[in-house]
């Protein structure tokens, strides 16, 4: 019944509800607590007086100065997904996990220490990742979780993502990023919020990767879109950016599973384009798999865990060097050549195209 949701159908965003008519907003404070506000109407600062007129709304929504910054931009993307939004309570913790491991994926190996046969579990994985001197991250599925000795070894041989020197706090205040692409960037970007020990909304379908990332005290949001049925392409996803008023000061445009995106880097890149015309958004077309080749996740089909071999790499584990090189990228520190057509990585090198 909430009319930010009505319009909302799975796989589809066609007819989507106008965020913030009807509905009280979500003040996200800094602290992690929520203060409801009163309902109003919708508005938008234009020249420094407010406007409640549609048809300005609609026309300015570019260049809106937003009265409650990454808060009311979060509200406003939570409320077009409706439902279909939660938030992520504790990213280390396994009972928080979004995707449980699925029934015909496990596999088990006996114990270096104890001689005992174990089974893949995600209390097995956080408790090699623990041992290994790292944190477990909630947000991962199965494909990228390790357990072993061999695992643990990797571990204790690579420093921990640098939360000091890359979280998310380190980005300039107001930061907006974009990232639309495939489970290989979804898994950069959930290491960098489970280090930064950020706000994360799951958002889209179940089996999706999209999530919502917020840094309220610093004014940090990343917006991910990756494998998700309920948003489709980029020209639907294009109508969630409008109703949301998602002004992005970078765009990250990866690689696509086809069964998900039917359009052509070009044709996504045109449509963003077109959306956000303006020169000082900042885009990276990366249309290849950024992750190193030197700690496989073991997936199915696979017998060792971290071996060397292209595909998910173990999270946590050296793919972290991947993670920070992306919170560079969106600090403007570190760049990459476009590449439009679809690539494997063919050198050592993590970020290769």
């Amino acid at each position: 019944g909430n009319s930010n949701t009505r319009g909302i159908r799975w796989g589809r965003a066609a007819h989507i509800g106008t965020a913030g008519s009807g509905a009280s907003a979500w003040l996200l404070a800094g602290d992690s607590s929520h203060r409801r506000l009163q309902d109003r109407p919708k508005f938008c600062w234009v020249g420094g007086h407010t406007d409640t007129s549609d048809q300005r709304h609609q026309a300015h929504w570019q260049g809106v100065q937003e009265p409650y910054a990454a808060a009311g931009l979060t509200a406003r993307v939570l409320a077009l997904y409706g439902p279909h939004a939660f938030r992520v309570r504790d990213l280390h913790n396994t009972s928080s996990v979004l995707h449980e491991v699925r029934e015909d994926f496990g596999y088990s190996m006996v114990d270096r220490d104890s001689g005992n046969r174990r089974f893949y579990t995600w209390e097995s994985v956080a408790k090699d990742v623990q041992d290994g001197g790292h944190r477990f991250c909630c947000l991962m599925k199965d494909i990228w979780g390790c357990m072993g000795p061999k695992y643990v070894d990797k571990l204790k041989m690579t420093p921990p993502f640098d939360a000091a020197a890359y979280g998310l706090q380190t980005l300039p205040r107001g930061t907006r990023v974009f990232v639309e692409g495939n489970s290989y960037f979804a898994e950069v970007i959930s290491s960098i919020a489970c280090h930064s020990d950020a706000q994360v909304w799951k958002i889209g379908d179940t089996i999706s990767n999209s999530m919502l990332v917020v840094l309220p005290d610093r004014d940090v949001l990343i917006w991910l879109v990756s494998n998700d049925h309920m948003t489709g392409n980029a020209a639907s996803i294009a109508l969630y950016l409008e109703k949301a008023m998602f002004n992005p000061t970078m765009l990250v445009l990866g690689a696509t599973l086809q069964r998900w995106h039917s359009m052509t880097m070009r044709e996504r890149f045109h449509v963003y384009r077109g959306l956000f015309p303006e020169t000082k958004h900042k885009y990276f077309i990366m249309n290849y798999n950024p992750l190193p080749i030197n700690c496989r996740a073991k997936g199915k089909g696979f017998i060792d865990d971290c071996a060397l071999g292209y595909g998910h790499q173990c999270l946590p584990g050296p793919m972290d060097r991947v993670a920070e090189k992306f919170v560079q990228m969106f600090r403007g520190e570190w760049s990459v050549p476009d590449v439009w057509e679809e690539v494997q990585p063919i050198e050592e090198d993590p970020l290769s195209p």
